[in-house]
């Protein structure tokens, strides 16, 4: 709660972003089940682009339509991802991590704060550009 205060205060990005109980913040990308997630823990901060429909071959099958895209994705991120195809689980995703900080140190917050609100912009602003292409597939 307060580190989301903290964030909120310097920017409104996250205000559209449900908050929980749970490390995570979600963000719908516009179609049911794609999202962007801002995860903090005790020893990362993390923004990810999430194929999380409530079918696992449907997350596989939209996964694979955009993994082709992977090197122009991250040449307009400008930085490398971490793709993740998840095998037998029912999500995939594609994440960037900020290693070496911790949510319970307040001292990481402006740190932490930076690289979330930077990076989450950039990938809604990144993938929203493959949102109609999905769409399509979804009709298909």
């Amino acid at each position: 709660g307060k580190f989301l205060d903290a964030i909120n205060a310097r920017n409104t990005l996250f205000q559209n972003f449900s908050p929980s109980n749970d490390p995570w913040l979600w963000k719908s990308a516009g179609i049911s089940g794609l999202g962007y997630t801002v995860v903090i823990s005790g020893s990362y901060a993390k923004v990810e682009f999430q194929f999380s429909t409530p079918e696992p071959e449907m997350n596989k099958f939209l996964y694979d339509k955009i993994y082709p895209q992977k090197e122009k994705i991250e040449s307009e991120l400008g930085f490398p991802l971490d793709w993740q195809r998840k095998e037998g689980k029912r999500y995939s995703k594609a994440q960037y991590e900020l290693k070496g900080v911790d949510v319970y140190n307040q001292d990481d917050w402006d740190k932490m704060i930076q690289f979330l609100i930077t990076n989450i912009e950039k990938f809604v602003k990144v993938f929203s550009t493959r949102i109609p292409e999905i769409k399509k597939y979804l009709k298909e």
